[in-house]
């Protein structure tokens, strides 16, 4: 599971241990796994964990990044001084929380933020980003034990939300949508809802009165268009829940219908680059 910011979760049955690979090792129970995806040992290095994350790189067989990111090596000659707001974790407030989850798990999470925070230690404003990411990964597992802790105000670390939204430490994990007003779940997260009067929409929160259209089980937003799999019809959601289709031009010469960003779109065919919306000889 993704939170659409920088956690990713993934669970799996006991059945599947020491049978993965991965950045997050082979979830045996044992914490053997400083090794490359090549199978190299790099426990002894300093670097060890950008070597291991950079081993498991995949690169996108589609759509092309538009930036890179920079990366940071690893630093591990911070002193506890550099990493001091680490030690928040150890906060009264998350007592409930170590109690249930363990003091070996509480290190894990020390240790963690002391290496990322540290690799960024010269950077003041990113590194308290990162020291914040860390404590929202720490309250996450909270939840998962049923401890909810209202720590963001105390930490500095609030949580910024969007247009018509607000923040609240614990609510419902399932939020009321256009395309689901009535969702049926049990679970309960911290994270941004919409303000009253407002309704999730997509990704946005819109007064009721703007939710789009249900077509075929998928929900469209207002004015959202969807291309079919043979790129010569759209459907058009209107206002008052009305999807209308029409034809469109067919895909010109050089390219042909595929998936583009997720959705079918006319794009480019090999060695051929878009340019003044034709697709022209990348040589050209």
């Amino acid at each position: 599971m993704f939170d659409g910011r920088h956690r990713v979760t993934v669970t799996l049955p006991p059945i599947f241990a020491d049978q993965l690979t991965g950045i997050c090792g082979d979830c045996n129970g044992e914490k053997d796994d400083f090794r490359t995806k090549s199978g190299e040992n790099v426990s002894q290095k300093a670097n060890k964990f950008s070597l291991i994350g950079a081993s498991y790189q995949v690169e996108d067989d589609s759509d092309k990044p538009e930036t890179k990111c920079k990366v940071n090596d690893v630093n591990l000659t911070c002193s506890k001084e550099q990493t001091k707001e680490c030690d928040f974790m150890n906060d009264k407030i998350f007592d409930a929380c170590i109690e249930k989850i363990g003091a070996s798990h509480l290190e894990e999470y020390l240790e963690s933020c002391r290496i990322d925070v540290c690799s960024y230690h010269n950077d003041p404003t990113n590194s308290y980003s990162v020291f914040c990411r860390i404590i929202e990964g720490f309250a996450t597992e909270c939840e998962t034990v049923g401890i909810f802790v209202n720590w963001r105000e105390i930490s500095q670390c609030p949580m910024k939300c969007k247009e018509n939204e607000e923040f609240q430490h614990k609510t419902s994990s399932c939020q009321p949508s256009c395309a689901d007003k009535s969702p049926n779940c049990t679970g309960s997260s911290q994270g941004c809802v919409c303000r009253q009067g407002f309704i999730l929409s997509g990704e946005q929160c819109v007064p009721e009165t703007q939710c789009g259209c249900i077509d075929n089980k998928i929900y469209m937003k207002v004015n959202e268009e969807i291309i079919s799999a043979d790129c010569k019809t759209k459907k058009i959601c209107k206002p008052g829940n009305e999807v209308v289709t029409e034809n469109i031009t067919p895909c010109g010469e050089n390219s042909h219908c595929g998936i583009e960003r997720g959705k079918y779109a006319c794009v480019c065919k090999e060695n051929f680059i878009l340019q003044d919306e034709k697709c022209v000889h990348a040589g050209e």
